[in-house]
């Protein structure tokens, strides 16, 4: 079941007409289960659980021994008190759910609309149903509430939709009681109860009845139809028996195979495509990088292995270069010179012209005398040695990236043995198929086994309303006139129906109980998160008594137990109570973390809500859900609406966002 969309119109704090579209979204290719509504104490949180609930039970949403009158009182003060912005106060409300709901392997939508309305003293409602959009319109009232009764059954949702205070009721449940109801309701077996009454009122009144007037045919057709279901119930208990046996054994096989599996390298076949598919990403790496290095190898790397030499040889072609130069300069300043002391010795006196001669001359020696002798071994040109002293820079660069890549060559070497190794451990999918197929099959059975418990579930509940009603009607005929039968038969009968309720009471409890207590262990370790910790619960189906134990099988003192862990307790019981149903109905939580310390709401929102459901709806104040907290909700929050009231208007108003994440999409 998937709560699609609730619409409220007037409805407690909310004037007017309220959308709210509840259906998990998709983000980042994953559906995230969680919707999650914020709001201060008295913004309308609580109106949220109670509206669904209301719209789906009507009067029995408020208790089995609430009465028609203080019903329409309820109606009356649901209705939204203040006025309007047209100015009028609101005489009516309605509170609308569409879901989807698979029934018999088809997905269904269905829409419930309850409305109710003022009339001088009395309050009208009335009760539409649609499926698939069509209007269900050969029920009327009561048969409407009756097929939703039957569709999503009051106790079973007791287990999915629940607040703080529930949660402290199980938590601080010494004696029993809150659990013994809770299961009964999971049963059925508040409905044996209550047929049980029903016959002990058939047995009084037929003792009290004089023979008069007789509607034989009638009565006979009555109790003909009564044990009819009777023998249904009995016999699709027993069908439930069968089943549940061979669901124990296929378990067991599942457990052998999956442990054969892990004898046979099942955990290295897990990852060996993983493997395969690492290697072949090395293997790629390393042909990059051999190819690399090739490359590298045939260009200037083998330069640099000579290193000294070319530096050597660089400098000797620098050195000749300048030599060159001076040379060149030297036999062009020398007729120059010549040509400039000349021309001087012309404008001066002959007894100055030695003193001119010799400071041009020592003027200009440096550069005039030279060894004009000297011979080049290289004949180098600027460009040349530009050349060679580039090709020893890349040269350097090029040794470096080859001792860096033949270093990563090794490290991709020893990665690839070891992947290989890896991938030969794991045994081919040829080898383990046959244990695979097993285990698929084992699987698929254990899911159909569990399908078909649910659906006799359902059908078993049917018989036994059905068979209500009739001792409800054979009730009445007893009242009303005697049978031609003799009394003492009839009462024989009541008190033969009795004694195989009685039994098969203890019979479902007997088979319930235990599988609430392997779900019970399950899930308190998961919540509770401790090493230390290793409790397991004892439920006796008698009193429905529940005792803690010990990995030792030692008896544990409930009451020394922390708030904490009590709180997570009753949590662990709700969650294994909804699981042993075997009913797939969204998770609604209403306040759930006040009375927890910061460790313990840390476990339920790592640990707890994110798996809680397929769709987990939470009612939560800022300080319940604070930043932290949102921040590790984040990546299962689907959206989330914060509520709003407003004290001018006294009335309630919803958007998207939350306390500090106003019309934000959620963080990824």
């Amino acid at each position: 079941m998937i709560i699609e969309t609730l619409v409220l119109r007037d409805y407690r704090a909310y004037s007017g007409e309220h959308h709210f579209d509840l259906t998990p979204r998709k983000k980042w290719n994953k559906i995230r289960p969680i919707v999650l509504f914020g709001g201060l104490n008295g913004a309308g949180k609580t109106s949220i659980l109670s509206s669904i609930r209301l719209a789906l039970y009507g009067k029995g949403a408020l208790g089995h021994s609430v009465s028609a009158k203080q019903y329409e009182e309820y109606l009356k003060q649901s209705i939204h008190k203040f006025k309007s912005n047209s100015g009028s106060e609101a005489n009516s409300a309605s509170v609308s759910l569409t879901f989807t709901y698979a029934k018999h392997g088809k997905l269904l939508r269905y829409k419930v609309i309850r409305e109710w309305e003022t009339k001088k003293t009395s309050v009208k409602e009335s009760l539409s149903l649609y499926q698939n959009d069509e209007p269900i319109s050969n029920l009327n009232y009561e048969q409407c509430q009756g097929f939703l009764n039957e569709l999503i059954p009051i106790g079973v949702s007791e287990l999915f939709f629940f607040d703080g205070e529930k949660i402290a009721d199980l938590a601080d449940d010494e004696d029993g009681v809150q659990l013994g109801d809770a299961i009964k309701r999971l049963m059925g077996l508040d409905l044996l109860e209550t047929l049980d009454i029903d016959l002990q009122l058939v047995t009084r009144n037929l003792e009290k009845s004089s023979a008069t007037k007789i509607d034989q045919k009638r009565i006979a057709a009555l109790e003909s139809e009564y044990g009819r279901l009777v023998a249904e119930a009995e016999k699709l208990q027993q069908n439930w028996e069968q089943i549940r046996i061979s669901l124990a054994e296929k378990k067991s096989d599942l457990s052998h195979m999956e442990r054969e599996l892990s004898s046979a390298g099942g955990a290295w076949a897990k990852s060996r495509e993983e493997h395969i598919a690492l290697l072949a990403k090395l293997e790629t790496e390393h042909l990059s990088a051999s190819n690399a290095l090739r490359d590298l190898l045939s260009g200037l790397y083998p330069a640099s292995i000579a290193g000294k030499l070319g530096h050597t040889t660089l400098q000797a072609m620098e050195s000749e270069l300048e030599c060159a130069r001076a040379v060149d300069l030297a036999n062009k300043l020398s007729g120059r010179v010549e040509r400039l002391s000349k021309k001087v010795l012309e404008l001066t006196s002959e007894k100055n012209h030695k003193k001119l001669e010799a400071a041009i001359s020592k003027e200009f020696s440096e550069l005039i005398d030279v060894d004009t002798k000297f011979e080049s071994i290289h004949s180098p040109s600027s460009a040349s040695i530009e050349t060679l002293r580039s090709s020893l820079d890349r040269a350097g660069k090029e040794r470096s990236e080859s001792l860096a890549l033949s270093k990563k060559l090794d490290e991709l070497e020893k990665e690839i043995e070891k992947v290989k190794d890896n991938a030969s451990r794991a045994p081919s999918e040829e080898r383990l198929q046959p244990i695979t197929s097993k285990i698929s099959a084992l699987q698929e059975a254990i899911s159909a086994d569990q399908l078909q418990m649910a659906r006799i579930d359902e059908q078993r509940n049917s018989a036994i309303r059905q068979a209500i009603q009739v001792a409800k009607e054979l009730d009445k005929l007893g009242t009303e006139s005697s049978t031609s039968m003799e009394s003492a038969d009839i009462k024989a009968l009541a008190d033969s129906a009795r004694a195989f309720l009685k039994d098969f009471s203890r019979s479902l409890a007997t088979s319930k109980v235990k599988d609430l207590e392997n779900e019970f262990s399950i899930s308190f370790q998961k919540l509770a998160r401790k090493e230390d910790i290793h409790y397991s619960a004892k439920i006796s189906p008698d009193t429905f008594k529940v005792s803690l134990v010990d990995s030792l099988g030692n008896a544990i003192n409930k009451n020394d137990l922390s708030a904490g862990e009590k709180q997570i307790y009753a949590i662990a019981i709700l969650e294994a109570l909804a699981r042993t149903s075997g009913r797939k109905l969204p998770v609604i939580i209403d306040t759930p973390l006040g009375r927890l310390d910061s460790v313990h709401r840390t476990k339920l929102i790592n640990n707890y809500f994110p798996t809680a459901s397929h769709q987990v709806i939470i009612l939560s104040t800022d300080t319940e859900v604070d930043e932290e907290f949102y921040s590790s909700l984040s990546p299962n929050i689907s959206h989330a609406y914060k509520l709003e009231f407003n004290q001018k208007t006294r009335s309630s108003s919803a958007e998207e966002g939350y306390f500090w994440r106003q019309n934000e999409a959620e963080s990824a």
